[in-house]
């Protein structure tokens, strides 16, 4: 083989290896293994746990297609702060990014009177109204 092509390859292979490497680290840093384990189940206003802000945690699941794993988070989250309306607006707005009506619609009737009154209504409403186009709650807003 000629020497340029060698120097090619062995190039990109490098790259490849370092980025890699990087990656990994970066990762590993972060608290994020091969998968998505981070976290420890916090999301809430100004908690941050080693692992760097819940709220991303949550998100970064969500990004991921995690949908299962980010509404677990939030779950036990509401149940350590039953009052925290932002918790319950971010698991409906999990449950649409999922697309899952049924859930969707659940957690919407267990938190309704919570959300009505709430600065989270307005959003609450129009995915409401998007993934359940025939629920007279969302569609008389």
């Amino acid at each position: 083989m000629a020497p340029g092509i060698i120097s090619f390859i062995v190039g990109i292979t490098l790259g490849f290896v370092l980025g890699a490497y990087w990656t990994f680290r970066r990762r590993r840093r972060r608290g994020l293994g091969p998968g998505l384990e981070a976290g420890d189940g916090k999301f809430g206003k100004s908690e941050r746990d080693d692992n760097g802000d819940s709220a991303a945690d949550v998100d970064r699941r969500m990004a991921y297609g995690a949908y299962e794993d980010a509404a677990e988070i939030v779950t036990a989250q509401i149940e350590q702060d039953p009052s925290d309306v932002q918790l319950k607006a971010k698991l409906l707005e999990i449950y649409f990014v999922w697309g899952s009506e049924e859930k969707f619609l659940a957690a919407f009737r267990e938190f309704e009177s919570d959300l009505l009154p709430s600065k989270y209504w307005t959003q609450v409403s129009v995915m409401g109204a998007q993934i359940c186009p025939n629920e007279p709650v969302f569609t008389d807003t």
